[in-house]
C-alpha cells in the first residue's frame, strides 16, 4: 500500500461483515484492513487469514489502540454504542452498521459525544446510497408523494435486548425506509400505522406519515414475505413518477428531470436494467456508503449520515411501537 492508504480496523466478523462490508472494502482503493476483531479469537483469524490481514483480536479495545486512521464496526447494536462512544472520545473516525444504538436514550448520549467531540461518525445506511436509489432521487427530485414497499423473511424471533419481533424488524430492517423518506422529505408533523398479524411471529404493516412540507410517505412493511422484496414508487409536483425494484430496477413515468438524469435519453417512458456492471456491494450501496466515509477521513469533510440523522427516525420507530402497543399487536417497551 503506498503512504496515502488508509489503515483500516474492522470490529465484526459476522455474516454481514463477510458478504457485504469486507468486499467492499477491499475493493476501493487506498484501503488497508490491518486488524479484524472478534468475539471468538479463532474467527477472527480466519478471517485474517483468508484476506492476509496481518493483525487479529478478540479484544475490540485493541483495535483502536493499533494505529488504524478509522475503524468499522459491525455487531449487535450494543457493542456498535460500546465502540462507537469510546471512537468519539479519542477523536478516532467510526463507521457504524445500524442500528448504532438500542433505544432513543443510548442515542442521544452519542449524539452528545459526536457533538462534542468534532468526530466523524457514518451510520450505514447503505441502501440511500444506492446509485439507482440516488438515480431515481435526481430524476424525481423532491417527490410530493412517496410508496414504499419493503417486507422480509425475518427476523421472527427478538433480536438484542429488544422487547419484541415488531420491534426488532423496525430497529434491523424498517429503519432502512424510514431513514430514507425522512432524509428525503423532512420533519414529520403526522403518523399513522395500523399492523395485523399473518401468522405467529409474522406480521404486516401499513405506516402513512405526513411532513411538514405537505408530503406523504405510505410504507407496506412486514416480515411476513419469503424473501427480501422492496419497491420505490416516487411522484413529483409535476406529476412525473419514478419506481426502483429491489435497488436493480428503474422505471420512469411522465416528466422526469432528463437534464439530471442522462439514462432517460429523452424518452417519456422508459425502464433501466444495469446489465451486471454493478455488483451486490453497489447494488446495495454498501461502496458508496464507504466511499462516503473514506472520502470523509480522508478530506475532514461532514459526515453524510452523522449520528444525529437517526434521531428522527428513532422517534417514529418509538411511535410506531406505541401505537402497536395500544392496538395489541406488540410489547411494552419495557418487556422482557
Amino acid at each position: 500500500m503506498n503512504s496515502t492508504s488508509l489503515r483500516i480496523g474492522l470490529i465484526g466478523t459476522g455474516s454481514h461483515t463477510r458478504e457485504h462490508l469486507l468486499p467492499a472494502v477491499r475493493a476501493t482503493p487506498g484501503i488497508e484492513v490491518t486488524i479484524v476483531c472478534s468475539r471468538r479469537l479463532e474467527h477472527a483469524r480466519a478471517l485474517a487469514h483468508q484476506y492476509g490481514v496481518a493483525t487479529s483480536t478478540d479484544r475490540w479495545l485493541e483495535v483502536l489502540d493499533a494505529g488504524v486512521d478509522a475503524v468499522i464496526v459491525c455487531g449487535p447494536p450494543e457493542l456498535h454504542a460500546e465502540v462507537t462512544a469510546e471512537c468519539l472520545r479519542r477523536g478516532k473516525p467510526v463507521f457504524v452498521e445500524k442500528p448504532p444504538a438500542i433505544g432513543l436514550a443510548e442515542l442521544e448520549k452519542l449524539i452528545l459525544l459526536e457533538a462534542s467531540r468534532d468526530v466523524l461518525a457514518f451510520v450505514d445506511f447503505n441502501f440511500r446510497f444506492s446509485s439507482l436509489y440516488a438515480e431515481l432521487q435526481r430524476a424525481v427530485p423532491s417527490p410530493r408523494f412517496v410508496q414504499i414497499r419493503f417486507v422480509t423473511s425475518k427476523p421472527r424471533a427478538r433480536l438484542w435486548s429488544l422487547p419484541s419481533v415488531e420491534a426488532s424488524y423496525l430497529f434491523a430492517v424498517a429503519i432502512h425506509p424510514l431513514d430514507a423518506v425522512i432524509q428525503q422529505l423532512g420533519t414529520v408533523r403526522e403518523l399513522h400505522s395500523g399492523i395485523v398479524r399473518i401468522r405467529e411471529h409474522c406480521f404486516a404493516a401499513s405506516v402513512t406519515i405526513a411532513f411538514d412540507s405537505g408530503a406523504i410517505a405510505q410504507l407496506d412493511l412486514g416480515n411476513y414475505a419469503q424473501r427480501f422484496e422492496s419497491r420505490i414508487d416516487q411522484i413529483g409536483a409535476s406529476g412525473n413518477r419514478g419506481v426502483l425494484d429491489n435497488f436493480d430496477r428503474l422505471e420512469f413515468h411522465g416528466n422526469v428531470e432528463l437534464s439530471a438524469s442522462p439514462i432517460l435519453s429523452g424518452k417519456l417512458h422508459a425502464h433501466y436494467v444495469p446489465s451486471g456492471v454493478s455488483g451486490g456491494e453497489r447494488r446495495g450501496g454498501y461502496a458508496q456508503a464507504l466511499e462516503s466515509f473514506f472520502g470523509s477521513v480522508r478530506n475532514k469533510t461532514a459526515s453524510a449520515s452523522p449520528l444525529s440523522s437517526c434521531r428522527p427516525v428513532y422517534r417514529v420507530i418509538d411511535a410506531l411501537l406505541e401505537q402497536w402497543v395500544s392496538q395489541g399487536q406488540a410489547r411494552e417497551p419495557s418487556g422482557t
